[in-house]
């Protein structure tokens, strides 16, 4: 461990760390639901910017509210001083539209993957158990939020629980690259991705250690339009 950021106020919960801690993320992040934090980050091909998801809306402010929201916040920072340069809305789709593990749950999808493909350019592994779909998104023209009410707990309704539309906050445009749905031959709980050299995407599965019967499986795809710009 070389450094860790936390989010502001919590310093002090890892006092006698032999690493540097700081408190550079928003202190809001404290309100995520158990297991569903940060499980996305990604760095920008010009190396200048770290950007990072969380799984799934807050419990903000309280697991209810988890339960049924679907407005979840991606980050991006610079690179050289971790400072949060900004903050965006990213909306998980209905889990009715799952096609292969379709449910009535909010909670069940998920993002499990972020990669950059350029500059503001992001490819979003969007999940339920069965079923994976990968967007490509766009910063530009969304709803920077960084350092607004948005971030502070004290704010009524909150960001999980707010109609975007009626809030008049521009989410992050969505542009479906690739569903699972349509190759039935790929397993389940897809987690990893990686662009090739010739522009095939490489999609790895999360086998959870075999526990179930799963076994990890790499693929190889092609024709996704997914190519860094």
């Amino acid at each position: 461990m070389i450094e860790r950021h936390v989010p502001a106020g919590t310093e002090g919960e890892f006092a006698g760390a032999p690493y540097a801690v700081k408190g550079t993320l928003p202190a809001i992040l404290t309100k995520r639901q158990g297991n569903r934090g940060i499980e996305g980050i990604a760095v920008s091909p010009d190396e200048q910017f770290l950007y990072f998801i969380m799984q799934n809306p807050l419990a903000n402010p309280d697991s209810a509210a988890f339960a049924q929201a679907r407005n979840t916040r991606l980050f991006k920072l610079d690179r050289a001083t971790m400072k949060v340069l900004g903050e965006y809305v990213y909306t998980l789709d209905d889990p009715r539209s799952f096609r292969r593990d379709p449910s009535s749950k909010q909670s069940d999808p998920r993002i499990s993957e972020l990669m950059a493909v350029g500059t503001d350019r992001l490819i979003v592994d969007e999940r339920t158990e069965l079923t994976t779909k990968l967007y490509e998104i766009e910063l530009a023209g969304a709803a920077n939020i960084a350092a607004s009410g948005w971030d502070d707990a004290a704010t009524l309704p909150t960001l999980e629980q707010t109609d975007l539309a009626a809030a008049k906050i521009e989410p992050v445009k969505k542009t479906l690259r690739f569903d699972t749905a349509d190759h039935r031959e790929i397993l389940g709980k897809t987690e990893g991705m990686a662009l090739l050299g010739d522009g095939a995407l490489a999609l790895i599965n999360d086998d959870d250690f075999g526990i179930t019967g799963a076994r990890t499986q790499i693929t190889v795809v092609r024709g996704t339009g997914i190519a860094r710009r």
